[in-house]
């Protein structure tokens, strides 16, 4: 892993590149960044994402949403992503 972050605006290619390589487990990842974008102001289908990076490139994505719920494809760096969004210590 080189880097671990939150997502923002501008982050949509990277994000869609990921999923496309996980298209049966990040369908609540695509529509809700279809619905709201990368930005969380608290509104529905906003929320706050983390992505680790390998090699430029989404090896781990997290998402903390309006709802509370978290969703997560994170077939690596699992503590990591979680850490960035604040939810474990």
């Amino acid at each position: 892993m080189e880097s671990i972050r939150l997502l923002r605006t501008g982050d949509e290619a990277l994000v869609e590149a990921f999923c496309a390589r996980h298209p049966d487990t990040t369908l609540f990842f695509r529509n809700n960044i279809q619905q709201a974008g990368l930005e969380d102001r608290g509104q529905r289908y906003q929320g706050t994402y983390a992505a680790a990076f390998d090699g430029g490139e989404i090896c781990a994505l997290a998402g903390h949403f309006w709802n509370g719920n978290v969703i997560l494809e994170a077939p690596v760096h699992l503590e990591e992503v979680l850490r960035a969004l604040s939810l474990i210590h």
